[in-house]
């Protein structure tokens, strides 16, 4: 009798001990999953140097994770910091990415733009441009305020 219930206590702590433990362990000293605060602690990287955010699928969930190691594309900067449309680094609501007319609208990835404001108002005065959205516009000033920085001089092709 004594051994049976042994037996059978044994066989009950190997089935609820399992489900005391707060993380499930990988192998090795790491967790499989990260809560993001525990990722915001940790600079988004393991241990063993691997990307959280990549393990866990937090790159373009539709969250901004700004701990991330690499570029989250859910986080949009704004007022004179650095952007890029190419690069997946885009302008909140209200800005544009103001990218040097050499850079092929940003396509150069190691010459990002800033982020500026889109003018409320504009010039009357025609001197085309070539916007990066494709289309002509008026001048720089109204392509600015549709968005979108100028390609080049004159109207597009």
């Amino acid at each position: 009798m004594f051994r049976s219930n042994t037996f059978a206590l044994l066989t009950l702590a190997f089935l609820v001990l399992p489900a005391c433990g707060s993380t499930v362990d990988s192998g090795g000293d790491e967790p499989t999953s990260y809560t993001k605060d525990e990722a915001r602690a940790m600079n988004g990287v393991t241990n063993d140097g691997a990307d959280v955010c990549a393990l866990e699928g937090w790159y373009d969930d539709g969250t901004c994770d700004d701990f991330c190691p690499a570029s989250d594309g859910d986080c949009v900067v704004a007022g004179d910091t650095l952007c890029s449309e190419e690069a997946g680094m885009p302008c909140e609501e209200g800005y544009f990415c103001d990218v040097p007319i050499d850079t092929m609208c940003g396509a150069i990835i190691d010459q990002l733009g800033t982020c500026k404001p889109k003018p409320e108002a504009c010039d009357q005065n025609y001197d085309p441009v070539c916007g990066c959205d494709g289309q002509t516009h008026a001048n720089a000033c109204t392509a600015n305020m549709a968005g979108t920085a100028v390609a080049t001089a004159g109207a597009c092709p």
